[in-house]
């Protein structure tokens, strides 16, 4: 499963990027969208809901991403995961700071789609601690993601801007990694 999410992130982004290369970037856009609700669809048909994370990507995808075919400019493309990934930190500080870290309140659904032998180890009290500390540290890495995705959106070229979105994947995994060690 953790391949086919780390798919829907990169599929649409080649996609994009094969098309902008060959100059058609308004179609590579297009491919985008269309690619993006697909797999989200595929998500919806294997996991048999869709989160709420994937709802706000899709939607600022969508929304910005045919602002760009419209006016025919990929920078509001670029733009959209910025805003899915403000969005999703401001809900993550909500949670954190007003209520349950949103990784500790989530914590049942993490349980329900690991393997049952390492169900047990979710539940316990060093692994929720552990959740409740990369809801912290995610409060300060999605923003400053995001941060970097937009200055390459507005400053830099298409291909720097998919390999500064591709960054995400190592840095949460960095995250995780000094999260669960620590």
């Amino acid at each position: 499963m953790n391949t086919e999410l780390l798919l829907m992130g990169i599929l649409p982004l080649v996609l994009f990027m094969i098309a902008d290369s060959l100059r058609h970037a308004t179609l590579g856009v297009a491919l985008a969208l269309v690619v993006s609700v697909g797999l989200c669809f595929w998500a919806y048909m294997r996991l048999g809901t869709v989160d709420e994370f994937m709802i706000i990507g899709i939607s600022c995808l969508l929304a910005l991403g045919t602002v760009s075919i419209i006016v025919k400019k990929t920078v509001f493309f670029k733009i959209a995961p910025v805003l899915s990934a403000l969005i999703i930190t401001g809900v993550m500080a909500y949670f954190y700071f007003f209520d349950t870290p949103l990784f500790v309140k989530l914590s049942p659904q993490i349980e329900a789609l690991a393997p049952p032998q390492q169900r047990e180890i979710i539940s316990s009290d060093v692994f929720q601690q552990a959740l409740h500390r990369l809801s912290l540290h995610l409060l300060w890495f999605v923003p400053a993601h995001a941060a970097f995705v937009g200055y390459a959106a507005l400053k830099r070229s298409s291909l720097f801007w998919m390999f500064s979105r591709l960054a995400f994947y190592p840095g949460l995994f960095g995250i995780m990694f000094l999260t669960f060690a620590g």
